[in-house]
């Protein structure tokens, strides 16, 4: 998730792209058309892993509903997002719970993610059963399509870690 014509605030987007080329250089390739059980959007990218898992990776500035709707279907989903709670290039994983808790999004144009899945859920929507948040601490989010250094670092960091959990970690995408 992010802009990332906002300088830092592109870390989740960055990462994503981190992420793919991670996944692609340790063998993964990419899913044929119409493969696994939920049909991809065009903005999102699947991967087939070694052994047969597969990933769907999306690029996103949306949130609350919007965000909801991009995660309809799955069943685990991992977000990535600038942070302007942390310091910059620290990184957490926080939960729905977590997010709870944040600030209320200033525009009254647009509802939270936390209360955006309550509301899915009771539309009978089938919405995914696990989300973590990794929150990426940023410093600057003026005009600008560069991270700052520690939020590089962070978004490196988190890409890693997370083609090691793909890749190491057996399950459903």
């Amino acid at each position: 998730m992010g802009n990332t014509i906002l300088r830092d605030d592109g870390a989740g987007i960055y990462a994503v792209r981190r992420l793919a080329d991670l996944l692609l250089a340790r063998g993964g390739v990419p899913a044929p058309p119409g493969a696994g059980a939920r049909p991809a959007p065009a903005e999102v990218t699947a991967l087939v892993l070694p052994g047969g898992r597969q990933v769907h990776l999306a690029e996103t500035c949306a949130g609350g509903l919007g965000l909801v709707e991009t995660m309809v279907g799955y069943h685990d989903v991992v977000l990535i997002d600038a942070w302007p709670g942390l310091p910059p290039g620290q990184f957490t994983v926080l939960s729905l719970a977590d997010l709870d808790r944040a600030p209320v999004p200033a525009s009254g144009h647009q509802i939270g993610l936390p209360a955006a899945m309550r509301a899915a859920v009771r539309l009978g929507l089938p919405v995914p059963r696990r989300v973590e948040v990794w929150a990426i601490g940023v410093r600057e989010v003026s005009l600008g399509e560069t991270c700052t250094p520690p939020v590089r670092a962070a978004v490196e960091e988190v890409a890693r870690r997370l083609a090691d959990a793909l890749v190491d970690r057996p399950g459903s995408s």
